[in-house]
C-alpha cells in the first residue's frame, strides 16, 4: 500500500500525534506504542522493512547497549555503594551531604547509566537521612536531578545523546563528540547543584525533623494476613486481642469471604471468625517484626514462604516498562516466575483496599518481597529496581581485576588519542572483561532489554519517516514563518521549549525522535549550521525536571519518597528555567546565533 508524498506527510503526522497522546495517557507500555506506530507506517508503505532493519544495526544503538553492559561490569566488580558511603560517612550536616551527593552522582552519571546509580544509592540516602534527622524526601529528588544533569556532561552520559548521534549518522551529518557536551554539561550541573543547595532543598519540606517524625515519614505498606487454623482470636473482638497494642502497625480491614469490613466502623462489636483475612498498614520493618512475634496470624495463603530470620527480604520498585503492568497479581504466576512472594504493597501514599492478589500492578509501586533463595535476585534485578535488601552487599575482588583495569586504561588512552572510535573502544573493554573472566556472556545477555531496543530503534525509524515523508519540512516551514523574523536565537528557543514540553510527558527518546527532524529540516531550509540546534534538542530532551513521569529516575524517587506531581512542579520549574536560559545563552554565544 503506497500513497502520494503529500498524503504520506499527513499520515506520519497523524501516527506521531496518536503516539504522543498514547504515551501521555500512559495506558500501554512505551515499547508497545512504538512498535505499533512503526508497524502501521510499514503497512501503509510510508517506510520499508529495509529501513527498520538498517536501524537495528545503527552503531549508536549498539554503543548504548555496550555502555549498559560496561555499567553492569563496573557494578558487579566495584563496590560503588561502599565507596559512596565512605565518601559521605563523616558529613554531619544535611547540606554538606547534599552537595557531596549531588557532585558524586553527577560525576558518575557522566560516564555510567544513571538509573542503576540512583537505584543503588536510594537505600544509602535513606539511612543517611535518618542519621541526620531529616526527611529522605529532601535528598531523593536532588539525587534524581543530579543524575540527569550529570548525564549531559558527556556524549555517553545518557542514551538521548547517542540516539541523536544515530540520527546524525543516518543523514551523514558530522557526529557530536565528548567536547561538544562537556562545557555546557559541566556548567548546568554546577548551576543545578547550587540551585538545589540554596533553593531546592528548602522547598522540599522543613529543614529538619525530629527523629520520630522522620521515622513516621517512611513509607507505609499494605499487608494481607490471615488467622491461623487454631488462632485464639476466633470468637474475640478487637478489644479482646492484643492487636491494638502494637505501635506502628494498624489493622484497617477484615476480609470475610467476599465482604470487606472496615474495622474502625465496626469497633467494638466486630468479632473475628475462622478464615478471616486481616489487612494491616505500617512500616515494613515493623510489620515484619509484628508477624514474627504473633503466633495467631500468618501471611495470606497465597504466600508460600514462612517468615523467619533466614528469609531474604527486600523492597523493589515496579519500573516504567514492567511487562506485567496492568495485570492482577494473582494472574501473573509471580511466585514461580521470580521465586519470591509479595507480602506487602506501597502505592505512593494511596489508600489501598481488598486482597493483595486482586490488585493490579502499577508502575511506581513498591513491593515488599520474601524469597528463600539468593538465586531469585537474578530474575528480580532484570525486571525490577531493587530499593533495599536485607542481605549484606559483599563484592569480592576478582583475581584478574587489576589486569582488567590496566587493559581498560589502555583502551581509554587509545580512545582519547583518536586511534579507536567509541564503539571499538567499548567493544574492546567488554571483550577484555569476558576473556579475563570478570563477567560472562550469560550475565551480559541479561542486560539486553528488548523494550529499550524497540524504543531506541523505533525512535530512529519514526524520525526518518518524519523527515522522508515531508512532514518535518511542513512543520518546520510554519515554525520558520513565525520565528525566523526574530533571528536564529528565536528558532533555537522555540525548538528547545517544544522539546522540553514533549520530554516532560513522554520519554526523552521519543521527544528527540520528534524534535531532531524539525531541527534538521530547519537547518537545511535556512542554510544554517545545524550543530547548535542539535545540541539544543539534546539538552532540552534531558530537562525532565517538572514532572515525575519525564524520566525513569524521577519515577523511582517518587515511589521511594512519596512525592506528588506538584512537588516536581514546585522544585523542578525554577531549575528548568535556569537550565534552559543557561543553554540558550551558551549556545547563542558560542555559535553566534544573534
Amino acid at each position: 500500500m503506497e500513497f502520494s508524498e503529500p498524503l504520506n506527510a499527513y499520515l506520519v503526522l497523524a501516527v506521531l500525534s496518536v503516539m504522543i497522546i498514547m504515551l501521555i495517557r500512559d495506558k500501554y507500555l512505551p515499547s508497545l506504542v512504538f512498535i505499533a506506530a512503526v508497524s502501521l507506517l510499514v503497512i501503509l508503505g510510508v517506510i520499508s522493512t529495509k529501513e527498520v532493519v538498517n536501524n537495528l544495526a545503527n552503531k549508536q544503538i549498539l554503543i548504548i547497549f555496550l555502555m549498559i553492559m560496561l555499567s553492569s561490569i563496573i557494578k558487579e566488580n566495584f563496590n560503588i555503594v561502599n565507596w559512596f558511603h565512605k565518601s559521605t560517612s563523616r558529613l554531619k550536616t544535611p547540606k554538606a551531604f547534599l552537595v557531596v551527593m549531588n557532585s558524586v552522582v553527577a560525576g558518575l552519571s557522566s560516564v555510567f547509566n544513571n538509573t542503576p546509580i540512583v537505584v543503588m544509592l536510594v537505600p544509602l540516602v535513606y539511612r543517611k537521612a535518618k542519621e541526620l534527622g531529616v526527611s529522605p524526601a529532601k535528598f531523593l529528588m536532588p539525587l534524581s536531578f543530579s543524575a540527569i544533569l550529570g548525564g549531559m556532561i558527556t556524549l555517553v552520559g545518557t542514551s538521548t545523546n547517542l540516539v541523536l548521534n544515530g540520527f546524525l549518522e543516518t543523514y551523514n551529518e558530522p557526529l557530536l563528540s565528548f567536547v561538544d557536551f562537556m562545557g555546557l554539561g559541566i556548567l548546568v550541573s554546577i548551576l543545578g547543584i547550587v540551585y538545589m543547595f540554596f533553593y531546592g532543598y528548602d522547598r522540599l519540606g522543613h529543614l529538619t525533623l525530629p527523629l520520630q517524625q522522620t521515622e513516621n515519614q517512611y513509607r507505609e505498606y499494605f499487608v494481607e494476613t490471615q488467622l491461623t487454623e487454631r488462632s485464639n482470636y476466633v470468637g474475640k473482638t478487637l478489644f479482646d486481642t492484643q492487636l491494638r497494642k502494637y505501635a506502628g502497625v494498624t489493622l484497617i480491614e477484615v476480609i470475610r469471604g467476599e465482604r470487606i469490613y472496615n474495622v474502625v466502623a465496626h469497633v467494638p462489636n466486630f468479632v473475628f471468625e475462622k478464615g478471616d483475612r486481616l489487612i494491616f498498614t505500617g512500616r515494613g520493618d515493623e510489620i515484619l517484626d509484628f508477624l514474627k512475634h504473633n503466633n495467631e496470624l500468618t501471611l495470606a495463603k497465597n504466600v508460600k514462604f514462612n517468615l523467619n530470620d533466614q528469609m531474604h527480604l527486600l523492597e523493589v520498585s515496579v519500573p516504567y516498562n514492567f511487562v506485567l503492568e496492568g495485570k492482577r497479581i494473582k494472574d501473573t504466576n509471580f511466585r514461580k516466575a521470580y521465586n519470591a512472594a509479595i507480602i506487602a504493597i506501597h502505592r505512593n501514599g494511596e489508600k489501598l483496599s481488598g486482597k493483595i492478589g486482586e490488585m493490579i500492578f502499577k508502575r511506581g509501586d513498591l513491593l515488599m518481597l520474601v524469597t528463600g533463595q539468593a538465586g531469585a535476585m537474578v530474575a528480580l534485578k532484570k525486571d525490577f529496581y531493587i530499593i533495599s535488601d536485607s542481605s549484606e552487599v559483599n563484592i569480592k575482588a576478582h583475581k584478574n581485576l587489576k589486569y582488567f583495569i590496566g587493559f581498560s586504561m589502555l583502551m581509554l588512552v587509545l580512545l582519547l588519542s583518536g586511534t579507536l572510535d567509541l564503539f571499538s573502544g567499548l567493544l574492546g573493554i567488554i571483550l577484555g572483561a569476558l576473556f579475563l573472566g570478570i563477567t560472562s556472556l550469560h550475565k551480559l545477555r541479561q542486560e539486553i532489554d528488548l523494550d529499550l531496543l524497540i524504543i531506541l530503534v523505533g525512535s530512529l525509524v519514526l524520525g526518518e519517516a518524519f523527515l522522508s515523508s515531508g512532514a518535518a519540512e511542513l512543520i518546520s516551514s510554519n515554525l520558520l514563518l513565525v520565528l525566523a523574523p526574530y533571528g536564529n536565537s528565536a528558532i533555537l528557543v522555540g525548538l528547545m521549549i517544544l522539546t522540553i514540553l514533549l520530554t516532560s510527558f513522554i520519554t526523552n527518546v521519543a521527544a528527540v525522535s520528534v524534535a531532531f527532524p524539525l531541527a534538521y529540516s530547519i537547518s537545511q531550509q535556512f542554510g544554517i549550521e545545524g550543530e547548535p540546534f542539535y545540541l539544543g534538542v539534546a539538552f532540552a530532551a534531558s530537562a525532565a525536571f517538572m514532572t515525575p513521569i519525564g524520566y525513569q529516575t524521577n519515577l523511582l524517587v517518587t515511589s521511594a519518597a512519596g512525592y506528588r506531581f506538584k512537588d516536581f512542579l514546585r522544585v523542578g520549574s525554577p531549575l528548568t528555567l535556569i537550565y534552559i536560559i543557561t543553554c540558550i545563552v551558551y549556545l547563542v554565544s558560542k555559535y553566534q546565533l544573534i
